[in-house]
């Protein structure tokens, strides 16, 4: 019965996770991730995700593919560049945080690598696939009618109303004016 319930669980969390694939700026997210102009919700679904099924797999002994070796190597190498930078004298550039964004940097290497890892993982089976790209399909095609929408409506008004500046304001950060 547990087992069943995390399934479901998920399940849920795999279609949050890619039918938010094309809202790259969530403001709630980014508000959690310190003000970033990027801050997409499919990474929090990701982790979720993560969390709660790909670490068991891999306990479970269900490893990683062996096509994700060569990933890894690369992301090693990408760490140890980013420690070695420390090293290195650089020039201050606009008051930049330089920890600070090499925190970014490795979130970012993070984000990248813990996807390619998860959807390589999670699409071994052909339902999961066809599923996902049926979701994939219906949330692009969301967007490209809300993006007809918003080009209609800069046709025939030349601006955009305050309410279509405030659903799209739900979904990302910077809302043109």
């Amino acid at each position: 019965m547990l087992a069943r319930l995390f399934s479901r669980v998920d399940a849920a969390l795999w279609f949050l996770l890619v039918v938010s694939l094309p809202v790259t700026s969530l403001p709630l997210v980014s508000a959690l991730a310190g003000g970033s102009m990027v801050a997409p919700p499919a990474g929090v679904f990701m982790l979720l995700l993560a969390a709660t099924w790909m670490l068991p797999q891999w306990i479970k002994g269900r490893g990683l593919l062996p096509h994700s070796i060569p990933l890894l190597f690369f992301a090693v190498s990408a760490l140890v560049s980013c420690l070695a930078a420390y090293f290195i004298e650089f020039p201050v550039f606009r008051n930049v945080n330089f920890t600070r964004q090499q925190l970014v940097e490795i979130a970012t290497l993070g984000l990248g690598v813990g996807t390619f890892l998860l959807v390589s993982t999670y699409l071994r089976d052909e339902g999961r696939l066809r599923a996902t790209l049926r979701w994939i399909n219906w949330s692009g095609l969301a967007l490209i009618l809300w993006s007809g929408v918003q080009f209609a409506v800069w046709q025939w008004r030349g601006a955009y109303p305050p309410w279509l500046e405030d659903i799209q304001g739900l979904f990302s950060i910077h809302i043109w004016h």
